[in-house]
């Protein structure tokens, strides 16, 4: 249900669902900093997503699984977001699967990423792969680190790879890939 009263959107259980795959909304859109909005996503094709954006300075794919939240949307927007990518491709490459935190950054008008691709990584918890890595159950150049911001609003993606404790790629997984990848508009 979609509901608007008192200059605020009231969404209930506001569903999209196919099969497995779903995104639940639920709160309120307004000026106010405690109106909130929480999504549940469950199997989202980060392609779709970037398609209705019309946000395409890279590809980007992946299924991502997670939760989101956002307060004071109308006015002073504050978001953040904890999400399992499944399969992450950039550039039409298959990195791996991620577990990423995301929030709005405000100065830079998009969203800060922070996150670990990994063949091991897993929707239980990121912590999993990097604490592997550290004690050389698994290579650590399996295991790599993105952080930075993408901007839809400034058509633009500034990503920083680094790889965990500044352990060298594995030439045969990560050649093709820049250690760092700025995407500007002009």
């Amino acid at each position: 249900m979609v509901d608007y009263r008192d200059k605020k959107i009231l969404i209930s259980s506001l569903a999209v669902e196919n099969g497995p795959r779903h995104l639940i909304v639920n709160g309120i859109v307004g000026n106010e900093d405690t109106d909130t909005i929480k999504a549940d996503l469950q199997e989202i094709n980060l392609e779709y997503v970037f398609d209705a954006l019309n946000f395409h300075p890279v590809d980007l794919a992946g299924v991502a699984t997670g939760k989101a939240i956002a307060t004071s949307i109308l006015n002073n927007v504050n978001a953040d977001a904890n999400l399992f990518v499944r399969n992450f491709h950039f550039q039409n490459g298959l990195l791996g699967n991620m577990n990423l935190r995301g929030r709005w950054d405000k100065e830079q008008e998009g969203i800060y990423l922070n996150g670990y691709v990994s063949e091991f990584a897993s929707e239980s918890n990121d912590s999993i792969a990097v604490w592997k890595a550290f004690n050389n159950e698994i290579d650590a150049s399996a295991l790599t680190h993105i952080e930075g911001i993408i901007s839809p609003k400034h058509d633009k993606i500034d990503l920083f790879r680094h790889l965990a404790q500044l352990l060298q790629a594995a030439p045969d997984r990560r050649a093709a890939f820049p250690k760092a990848i700025r995407i500007l508009p002009g």
